[in-house]
C-alpha cells in the first residue's frame, strides 16, 4: 500500500493541475508588466575595451488565447565603463520579441528573440559625446517561476548591433525580474 502512496500523491498533485488548466481555457488576452535588472557582459571585440556593466528595464508580456507563442515589448538602459576609465558606452533601447514558452508544472522555461532599436552613446571625457541610432537583434532563454500572483524571471540574452566601422556592439545581459 505504501509504495502506491507517493506516486499516487504526485499524480494527484501534478496531474490534477494539468486537468484543471485544460478545463478552463483562457479566452481573454493577458498583458503583464515586468521590471528587471542585472549584469551586462561585453562580448566579441567590444569586450577588449570595456568592463562588465549593468542593465535595467521594463517589459509588457502579451499572451493570446490558444497561441503557442507570446509577445514581449520592452525598453532598457545598459551601460559599460571603459577598462582604462575615461569612457562610458551605453544604449537606451526598445525591442519587440517573440517568446516561445515551454509550459511545465512549476516553472516555465522559454526561448526569446526579436529585433530592437538601439540609441547608442559613446561618452569620451576628452572628446565629448557621440551618439547614433541602430537596429539590432537579440536571442536568448529564460525561466519564469510562479510567486503567488506574481512571477520571478531569470534570463540571459545575446544582443548584437552592427556598427558603421564594420565592428559590432555585442553583449549578454543576465537579468532577474519580477512580473506583476
Amino acid at each position: 500500500m505504501r509504495k502506491f502512496l507517493v506516486p499516487g500523491a504526485l499524480v494527484l498533485l501534478f496531474g490534477g493541475a494539468q486537468v484543471a488548466q485544460a478545463q478552463v481555457p483562457s479566452v481573454v488576452p493577458s498583458v503583464k508588466p515586468s521590471l528587471y535588472a542585472g549584469i551586462a557582459l561585453p562580448t566579441g571585440d567590444f569586450k577588449t575595451g570595456f568592463n562588465s556593466g549593468y542593465t535595467v528595464g521594463g517589459a509588457l508580456d502579451l499572451t493570446l488565447p490558444a497561441s503557442p507563442v507570446a509577445f514581449r515589448g520592452e525598453g532598457s538602459y545598459t551601460s559599460f565603463d571603459a577598462q582604462g576609465g575615461g569612457e562610458k558606452f551605453s544604449d537606451a533601447s526598445g525591442r519587440v520579441n517573440i517568446v516561445l514558452p515551454m509550459h511545465m508544472i512549476v516553472a516555465t522555461p522559454y526561448v526569446i528573440g526579436g529585433v530592437g532599436y538601439y540609441h547608442l552613446t559613446d561618452d569620451v571625457d576628452a572628446l565629448g559625446k557621440f551618439s547614433q541610432n541602430k537596429f539590432g537583434y537579440n536571442v536568448g532563454a529564460g525561466i519564469d517561476f510562479p510567486l503567488g500572483v506574481m512571477a520571478a524571471r531569470v534570463e540571459a540574452r545575446y544582443n548584437h548591433v552592427s556598427m558603421d566601422n564594420g565592428g559590432a556592439y555585442t553583449y549578454v545581459p543576465i537579468t532577474f525580474g519580477i512580473r506583476f
